[in-house]
């Protein structure tokens, strides 16, 4: 069941790499972290969500590399601990590298995501936000279902 949208948001959806509609993405990742279970690549693609429901484009070109800290568990009635599969991520980590991904490209531009980019795409659209009322709109980060696995609940 799909939530209403009483405001505009910005929902940004992330998946593995290469997951989850079978696109080439899986092909972005560099060498050196090909086979490594703890490393993993993140395809954003960021939306404004209208209040009637709209979905705009804003960018799908976005996303990031991280590596997962690997996680021991006690093993009952033994005296050694063995790796927990699969490997998580803090939920709170992984949205700050989310925020960093979406934010603008030039260091020293100081706002939380790259409002020229939400301009130019809801203009396209005919709509029209001040970038005061864009630094307001709340963020919605959704996660496909093998990010969801390696977040930490």
């Amino acid at each position: 069941m799909r939530s209403i949208i009483t405001s505009a948001q910005i929902e940004v959806v992330c998946r593995l790499a290469g997951s989850a509609d079978g696109s080439a993405d899986a092909q972005a990742i560099s060498s050196d972290i090909q086979g490594d279970p703890t490393s993993f690549s993140v395809a954003i693609t960021e939306y404004v969500v209208m209040p009637d429901g709209r979905r705009i484009l804003v960018a799908d070109d976005r996303g990031f590399f991280s590596r997962v800290v690997e996680t021991t568990v006690e093993v009952p009635f033994s005296n050694h601990t063995q790796a927990a599969l699969p490997y998580r991520i803090a939920k709170d980590e992984f949205d700050e590298s989310v925020m960093l991904a979406i934010g603008p490209d030039d260091d020293g531009y100081d706002e939380p995501y790259d409002l020229d980019a939400l301009q130019s795409a809801l203009s396209q659209y005919g709509v029209y936000y001040t970038r005061k009322q864009l630094r307001e709109l709340p963020v919605n980060i959704v996660y496909d279902e093998s990010i969801s696995r390696l977040i930490e609940g």
